[in-house]
């Protein structure tokens, strides 16, 4: 299935391979859905689910969704952390985390804390736009909008990864860092799951991650 598939259509679906895999999707068919013989109720479960986690019903909230998730999402509160430790000395940032008493942003300070010396200056945007990719694939893939409309949004979303990082494995971490924030987790214990996936990608000689090298032309 991958052959019907343009090189850079491969590429930019490769980009959200992360939590496409995670869902059971396979590169191999190129992340398409499975057939009503194979799975009957996959379209009826798939569209609940993606309405209780992603808000995403119908055209309108799925545009809405890949465009929020395109221009902001969560590396703007990440950022925002980012700059105020980076201009502080190590011993004064220390401080702060163990002065912050509310668990949930004492988390999000230890992510940004923990992970900052592993991130380029795009810092988690991957996470946002690896996540765009996810929604706009499985809105096409549901109907909610055309093909047309979600590889034009991909292409754009695509280009910003591949500008902004310079690897396969460059991308992954700041994908799975960016989910460390967005769950406030930021032990490497609870980041498991995901950097096998990940580990996966970047090891399984056919997998997108190793076929379709990182400076693939997507114009």
């Amino acid at each position: 299935m991958t052959s019907s598939l343009t090189i850079k259509q491969q590429w930019i679906l490769g980009a959200a391979a992360i939590l496409l895999e995670r869902n059971g999707l396979n590169f191999a068919n190129g992340y398409d859905r499975p057939s009503e013989q194979e799975d009957p109720g996959w379209k009826e479960e798939t569209m609940a689910w993606l309405a209780d986690s992603w808000s995403v019903t119908d055209h309108d909230s799925a545009l809405y969704q890949i465009r929020g998730l395109i221009d902001d999402g969560k590396r703007t509160k990440f950022d925002r952390i980012r700059t105020f430790l980076n201009a502080l000395p190590l011993r004064q940032q220390r401080s702060i985390l163990h002065s912050i008493e509310d668990p949930e942003t004492a988390a999000e300070y230890r992510v940004v804390y923990t992970y900052n010396s592993r991130l380029t200056p795009a810092g988690i945007a991957g996470y946002d736009w690896g996540r765009s990719l996810f929604v706009a694939h499985y809105a096409k893939l549901l109907g909610f909008i055309s093909a047309d409309e979600a590889w034009d949004s991909m292409a754009e979303v695509a280009a910003l990864i591949q500008r902004h990082y310079d690897s396969w494995e460059e991308y992954g971490t700041a994908f799975i860092i960016g989910r460390q924030f967005f769950y406030k987790e930021w032990s490497e214990e609870s980041a498991k799951v995901y950097f096998q996936h990940v580990r996966s990608l970047l090891i399984d000689e056919y997998s997108p991650w190793r076929t379709l090298p990182w400076d693939t032309p997507l114009g």
